[in-house]
């Protein structure tokens, strides 16, 4: 085993602050009285495809499970699979808190979106090299799965946040409230998921992202929308299917 050094400490301890700081941040309006929250944000950007409220609670195991994800990370500071995805993971969280505090303030503006489409590419990266890492064991699988399911529901996040930006700002098309770029942004969504899938066949990156889209269709479902409902379960069984095609292909992939 190698021994490890200080940057592997450094890393350690910086992803578990980003772990912890994704909780006491997102706590803070309401310990402090803020005036808005990011939920009271979020609704005065309403678009067609935000999902039903009870969605938003996954936030609770996605920060639990990187919160033990970072323990994990720290008892094994020398782990040649944490050092390569350590430090995304790490800016991720950090990004994510960051977010927490700046929404409240500001609104779901183009920073907003920024910081939002930054964290989500930071971790597309991060499941990109952990598919490729061929040292990583069932336990490592384990432990980052749901750093998986963030990026995940990141994916459905980014994308509706590009229409609840586009509200904010009134932009001409895209943020007019009307059904058809509800229906583009939740198709691209979709299929920005789909492509990430067929690279890496994750259980959890599909979870989350399922969750988005059947939560979509509740809300929609609700509204007594006419399309938008069909379309969210439609988009959810392809992305089932490219999973399922992308894990049989590993399966039979042959082994060295």
């Amino acid at each position: 085993m190698k021994q490890a050094n200080m940057s592997d400490w450094v890393r350690g301890f910086y992803t578990l602050g980003g772990a912890i700081a994704q909780i006491a941040f997102g706590a803070l309006p309401f310990v402090l009285g803020w005036e808005h929250t990011v939920g009271s944000r979020s609704a005065e950007t309403f678009t067609l495809i935000t999902p039903a409220g009870y969605a938003f609670s996954i936030w609770s195991v996605l920060f639990a499970g990187s919160l033990i994800f970072s323990i994990y990370q720290l008892a094994r500071p020398s782990h040649e699979p944490l050092r390569r995805i350590g430090w995304l993971a790490g800016h991720a969280f950090w990004l994510n808190a960051i977010w927490e505090t700046y929404v409240p303030f500001q609104g779901l503006d183009g920073v907003s979106l920024g910081v939002i489409g930054l964290t989500w590419v930071l971790l597309v990266v991060l499941l990109l090299r952990a598919a490729g890492d061929g040292e990583a064991g069932f336990i490592d699988r384990l432990f980052r799965a749901p750093l998986f399911a963030l990026v995940g529901w990141l994916n459905a996040a980014a994308f509706v946040n590009i229409l609840a930006t586009s509200n904010f700002y009134g932009l001409p098309w895209i943020g007019s409230g009307a059904l058809e770029p509800a229906i583009l942004v939740l198709v691209a969504a979709s299929l920005a998921a789909s492509l990430v899938l067929s690279r890496l066949p994750s259980l959890s990156y599909f979870a989350a992202v399922a969750w988005a889209l059947y939560a979509v269709h509740i809300a929609t479902q609700a509204r007594a929308e006419e399309v938008l409902p069909m379309l969210a379960l439609g988009l959810m069984g392809a992305v089932a299917a490219t999973l399922l095609a992308s894990g049989l292909r590993v399966i039979r992939k042959p082994r060295a």
